[in-house]
């Protein structure tokens, strides 16, 4: 099976049944691209109820609604504690406390798409990074602080293949 990049660290490469939980804020994934599809992962979203339908489309296997009070609690009840991987595009204390909770397993990942303070992540047994799109270019990213990157093959060819799907 794929293996995708050691960034996100996640590896599609479980026994038959054993599907571990990813959870995806807002964005579902596109379920033409592979990317989640055909990864031995159960996409779980987080987005408004407006978006459920399409989300669903999009692979999820259920939608919860970002605003409820319970949301955290939800999936981790819908997970039965075995969320494994966070996927947050939006990154604010809110959410990262919200997938802080969810996040069952120790050593579950938490990817977010900005820098976030080490304040808002409150458990050490959930591993955090961020990514930034510009890496996809398999350039090094020349910023200051947390955001410069070196240059990534691996990203770039990952870029290459989920694009080439438009």
């Amino acid at each position: 099976m794929e293996q995708y990049p050691a960034t996100i660290g996640i590896q599609a490469t479980l026994a038959p049944g054993s599907q571990p939980h990813i959870s995806i804020n807002s964005n579902p994934a596109d379920y033409k691209s592979g990317s989640f599809a055909d990864s031995s992962l159960d996409p779980v979203v987080v987005c408004s109820t407006r978006y459920f339908a399409l989300a669903k489309l999009y692979s999820a296997s259920v939608a919860f609604d970002y605003i409820s009070p319970d949301v955290a609690q939800d999936i981790k009840m819908y997970t039965r504690g075995r969320l494994r991987y966070a996927l947050d595009c939006i990154t604010d204390p809110a959410s990262i406390a919200c997938y802080y909770i969810a996040i069952g397993q120790p050593g579950g990942r938490y990817i977010c798409l900005e820098a976030c303070l080490a304040a808002w992540r409150t458990r050490e047994a959930v591993k955090a990074e961020f990514v930034i799109s510009l890496e996809g270019l398999g350039m090094p990213v020349a910023l200051e602080g947390e955001y410069r990157r070196p240059a990534s093959v691996e990203k770039r060819a990952l870029t290459i293949r989920l694009f080439g799907q438009f």
